[in-house]
């Protein structure tokens, strides 16, 4: 969170500086008064930036949650939510997309995440107990979408039946 902070602050330090070196570089005339309004508005935008992304990011999570079309969302959701709230959605929206797109019930799904330096969660595996017995193709098939939509490789995705 901390360098979250001290990168947005360095950015908008930057910017502050690139726009008094153009304006002293430019002559005194009309253009000036157009290169003053750029910078005031890219500073403006800047400043607003985090709160955008924060934004953006509760809305992420409402459409996962609420498994809106799609793919699932991917891991940079978790840095708007505490660790346990995004395992809880990710769980529910594999779930909700294993039973849409395969046909098939899944009794438990668990995910496994990890607290990154930056606050956002990684998606560190997944593990899936169907509510029938499958069979091998099944399996992969299950697996295969859950490591496609999550961007996971195959090995982090265990499914198991009862």
């Amino acid at each position: 969170m901390l360098h979250a902070v001290s990168e947005w602050l360095r950015h908008l330090i930057f910017l502050i500086l690139l726009a008094v070196m153009v304006e002293l570089i430019l002559p005194q005339n009309g253009l000036q008064k157009y290169a003053r309004t750029v910078f005031g508005l890219l500073i403006v935008v800047s400043m607003l930036g985090p709160l955008a992304s924060l934004f953006a990011g509760n809305l992420s999570a409402q459409i996962m949650s609420q498994g809106i079309g799609g793919p699932l969302l991917g891991p940079g959701v978790g840095s708007v939510q505490t660790s346990g709230t995004y395992q809880a959605d990710l769980e529910l929206a594999i779930r909700q997309e294993i039973t849409a797109t395969l046909g098939m019930d899944l009794v438990n799904v668990r995910v496994i995440t990890s607290l990154q330096p930056d606050g956002s969660s990684q998606v560190e595996g997944v593990s899936v107990l169907t509510g029938q017995s499958v069979t091998a193709a099944q399996r992969e098939e299950i697996q295969a979408e859950i490591c496609d939509t999550l961007g996971l490789a195959a090995n982090v995705v265990e499914v198991s039946e009862i």
